[in-house]
């Protein structure tokens, strides 16, 4: 900008010389042309003067001397015509010199004749009279062209004074320029600097408050839109970094919150861990004595049906809590006896087998997709069957809660490389405020009676001694989806074999290992 105005200011000054010069030029050769031609026909004035004045003094004298200054001036004066006639710049001017040499040459012939001592043809008029009357032809002749002479002088006068009335307008605006260039310069100084600097600093304070999600428009100067258009560039990328930072923060306090929670609930099983296998054996060989004394009592013939009704209650509560027991010291375990390479549509199929009669009974639809290809996975068949049944009653347990039927949908198939159980009902659906502790040991939502709270925790637990994963989504009054992730099998898999006593040894060690931590 402050370049192409020097530029301007540069050409109008080029521009204003040059017209100047053109001017001057023009000017000074008419002029020059001018006064040559003033100064040739003064000069021819002067000398026809001389050569009448010549002729005047030799007449009558017939002085050989004045005779020789008549011929002189007479060719002096046929010279300069002969130069104006030669250096004439217009027609009409070269028209007036030849005929000025006609009468020239009118005047001459008189003359001459009459130095030589000739009559005048002509005898009505006196000789000076016709002398007088060529005279005065030249001498009108002369004066014509002194007036085209003045009035050339006019027009080159009123020629100079056009021209510099327009350079003296053209000095003007070239003298206004510099205002005006000042007023624009400083207009577009505002327009295309401060404006811009004044928004770049706006957009620093915001940048500077947090406020990442800046925007402007980027001015047309070159080093201005440049820097705007980097901010604007830094600025985004400042925001994506910072959304993908907090995006990831999140992930990970979720994922931080899940491993806590995970560590929790392994502690909790640790904690249980311990406590059974500190009391397992004292509790079942009390459980042993009373379930084998009350058998023996129940088998007596002749005992009172009061008795019998007592006995059978300590029997069923004995039985209970032996089998609550070894849920206790199953859950307590972090890998299971024995793991063996199998196919995992065996157990939704096993299930099935098991249940089929009773989830009819109870009005409930069961769907199951299972995969076209066999899904190998390293595990424990009755283990996984456990935890299949426990997640079907829980499931069956949800509809009954809130409908007289519904529908449960069994899928079997592989998913990002792993295999996956799904188990979806239509029940009532998991609160949110309780979703996050349902594998929680004894924590349940159900009357004492109706369960103890390690359904879904003996589930978990045994998931994770297969090194799997268990998800749950939940929508109230809409049905639950858990999902189980387990491992594939690989090929050292295919041959898989523990003896008994690999069997007693990792059996005694299961009771003192600590708890591993869950997958997140």
């Amino acid at each position: 900008m402050e370049g192409a105005t020097v530029s301007l200011a540069l050409f109008l000054m080029a521009a204003a010389l040059g017209m100047s010069a053109a001017i001057r030029s023009q000017f000074s050769s008419g002029v020059q042309v001018l006064h040559q031609q003033i100064v040739l026909y003064t000069q021819l004035h002067d000398a026809f003067d001389s050569s009448l004045l010549s002729f005047w003094r030799y007449y009558g004298s017939n002085n050989a001397a004045l005779l020789a200054e008549y011929r002189a001036s007479d060719r002096r004066l046929r010279t300069l015509t002969k130069q104006s006639a030669d250096s004439a710049p217009s027609e009409a001017q070269r028209d007036g010199v030849a005929e000025l040499a006609a009468h020239e040459e009118d005047f001459f012939d008189l003359t001459d004749r009459l130095a030589a001592g000739q009559q005048i043809e002509t005898v009505d008029e006196p000789q000076f009279d016709e002398v007088a009357k060529r005279e005065l032809r030249v001498r009108n002749v002369l004066r014509e062209i002194e007036q085209r002479q003045f009035h050339s002088l006019d027009v080159e006068t009123r020629k100079l004074a056009e021209y510099t009335g327009w350079l003296r307008v053209f000095l003007l605006l070239l003298g206004a320029f510099p205002l005006f260039a000042m007023l624009w310069f400083r207009q577009a100084h505002r327009r295309e600097i401060w404006v811009p600097l004044e928004q770049l600093h706006r957009m620093v304070m915001e940048v500077k408050r947090g406020n990442l999600d800046v925007k402007a428009e980027i001015p047309n100067t070159v080093e201005l839109g440049t820097l705007t258009a980097a901010f604007l560039t830094m600025a985004s990328e400042l925001r994506d970094i910072r959304d993908s930072l907090e995006e990831k923060v999140r992930e990970r306090a979720l994922q931080l919150e899940a491993a806590h929670k995970d560590l929790l609930r392994a502690a909790k099983l640790a904690s249980l861990g311990q406590l059974v296998a500190g009391v397992a054996h004292e509790i079942n060989n009390p459980l042993t004595s009373i379930l084998g004394f009350t058998e023996v009592v129940l088998g007596r013939p002749g005992l009172e049906l009061s008795s019998r009704t007592q006995l059978r209650t300590v029997r069923d509560e004995a039985l209970r809590l032996k089998s609550l027991v070894g849920n206790l010291s199953r859950m307590s375990r972090r890998k299971p006896e024995q793991l063996r390479r199998m196919d995992l549509r065996v157990i939704p199929a096993r299930m099935l087998e098991l249940r089929t009669y009773q989830l009819a009974s109870n009005n409930i639809h069961v769907q199951y997709i299972p995969a076209r290809a066999p899904i190998f996975v390293k595990g424990n068949a009755e283990l996984l069957l456990q935890a299949m049944l426990q997640l079907v009653l829980n499931a069956e347990h949800s509809i009954w809660e809130c409908n007289d039927k519904g529908e449960i949908r069994l899928k079997c198939d592989v998913w990002d490389g792993r295999a996956r159980i799904t188990v979806e009902d239509n029940g009532c659906g998991i609160p949110p405020e309780i979703r996050d502790h349902i594998f929680d040991p004894f924590f349940t939502n159900r009357p004492t009676w109706q369960g103890t709270g390690l359904g879904l925790s003996i589930c978990h637990s045994i998931v994770e001694q297969h090194d799997g994963e268990i998800g749950v989504e939940s929508e109230v009054g809409r049905g639950t989806t858990i999902r189980v992730l387990l491992p594939l099998a690989t090929t050292h898999d295919f041959n898989t074999h523990d003896d008994s006593s690999d069997r007693l040894r990792r059996r005694r060690q299961s009771w003192h290992r600590q708890p591993k931590s869950p997958l997140s």
